[in-house]
């Protein structure tokens, strides 16, 4: 294990480069990210992807962080490790997109997909380690905040220039894809040339088998998850609102395409400009706000802002406006969902090493995702879209009861 010093100060070097590297990877990550929140679409309107393809994708996506615990076991074991995964997740999980061009098979899609995922998220454990070390806690969700912030803002100016040309060009993602990669691998040259701020370090032995190498990142997981009660009610709460997302996620692509009949144009401006713009008003406020309240009563306020956006959606077959709304308020949830979904592992750790906790995270977002979207698909097959809406907006609320009760004096945070 290794240890960084309780304070990183604001003015030595590697709090001003990981601050600038922190910005960076918001900047040069956002195309791509924005790109793949249209994947759903482009499956089944492009690539004529059936439901069941989109309910695979989507399950795809989340389901492949269960082999996260591996990838990310090793840099429990050296500050070199850290960035070694960075850099090597960095490269692999842009590589598929350079065949977009030339891709014809929704199954390649979805693997390409898939694969990029899984080594985007793959990558967390060590970048939310990097930013302990590196940055005061003080700092911290401010400065991420921030960088989100500019992301999403950069999200809604391209917005203006992706809708226009995939209506007109309708395999222009095509070209797209690729291109937000390459300013990807762009940054991950900037993140190999950040310093981390470690001062001692103790090596601890390999695993000593394969059956090692297999059962022990499980076993750190759960003696973890069994020894930390407030770490495990977090969890908790947040995996009932993320299930009942996830089964939403599954059926909107197929209920804009055959029920709204939106245009690119109209989804590019829900999905970028309004969430965005939901995204950008609050980061700032969420980032302030996570070292002010208790972790449990934020995370309660996030998530009604997921069960406003699940109401307002029922109405979007009236007018479309609802449509923008629901989006404006889910990117106020967003910004506080993913502040605390990537922040939390710091401030359940505090002066330990957060990568096992971030590992966490992105386990329980695998487990999920390979039950809810398979589930949201065939629930919408056998009653409605409208059902499963409805049963994501229960889960939510929920989710905001198991928060409010984790508030209590005897489940607070040790």
């Amino acid at each position: 294990m290794f240890f960084a010093p309780k304070e990183a100060h604001p003015t030595n070097p590697h709090f001003v480069k990981t601050r600038f590297a922190v910005i960076i990877h918001e900047l040069l990550s956002s195309p791509l990210s924005s790109m793949c929140l249209f994947s759903g679409f482009i499956l089944y309107k492009s690539l004529g992807g059936t439901p069941f393809q989109v309910a695979l994708l989507t399950m795809l996506k989340p389901s492949v962080s269960l082999l996260i615990l591996y990838w990310s076991a090793s840099i429990h074991l050296s500050k070199n490790k850290l960035m070694q995964n960075l850099v090597w997740s960095g490269v692999l999980a842009r590589i598929p997109f350079f065949i977009f061009p030339w891709i014809q098979s929704p199954g390649l899609f979805i693997t390409s997909l898939a694969f990029y995922l899984f080594f985007h998220r793959a990558s967390t454990p060590a970048w939310v380690e990097i930013m302990r070390v590196n940055l005061p806690t003080s700092h911290r969700g401010k400065i991420y905040s921030f960088a989100t912030a500019l992301a999403y803002a950069e999200g809604f100016l391209l917005s203006f220039w992706i809708g226009p040309w995939l209506d007109i060009n309708e395999s222009a993602w095509r070209w797209l894809y690729p291109l937000a990669a390459l300013l990807g691998l762009i940054l991950t040259f900037i993140q190999s040339r950040l310093p981390i701020y470690i001062e001692e370090e103790e090596v601890e032995p390999p695993y000593s088998s394969w059956k090692s190498k297999v059962t022990t990142p499980w076993k750190d997981a759960l003696r973890l998850m069994k020894e930390r009660a407030d770490f495990r009610r977090f969890q908790m709460g947040f995996f009932f609102c993320g299930f009942g997302l996830m089964m939403a996620i599954v059926v909107i692509p197929i209920y804009a395409v055959d029920v709204l009949k939106v245009s690119y144009k109209e989804l590019v401006t829900a999905l970028l400009v309004c969430q965005g713009f939901g995204y950008v008003l609050t980061a700032r406020v969420w980032g302030h706000q996570l070292h002010q309240v208790p972790i449990f009563k934020m995370m309660a306020h996030v998530i009604s802002f997921f069960v406003l956006f699940g109401i307002f959606f029922l109405f979007t077959p009236i007018s479309i406006n609802f449509l923008y709304i629901a989006y404006f308020i889910y990117g106020i949830g967003q910004a506080g969902s993913r502040l605390c979904w990537k922040l939390s592992a710091p401030i359940f750790a505090k002066e330990s090493n957060s990568a096992v906790f971030s590992s966490i995270n992105i386990l329980m977002v695998g487990i999920r995702g390979c039950i809810a979207p398979l589930l949201g698909s065939v629930l919408c097959a056998l009653t409605s879209a409208f059902f499963v809406l409805i049963l994501f907006i229960i889960l939510s609320l929920i989710a905001v009861f198991l928060m409010i009760k984790a508030m209590q004096p005897t489940h607070q945070i040790n």
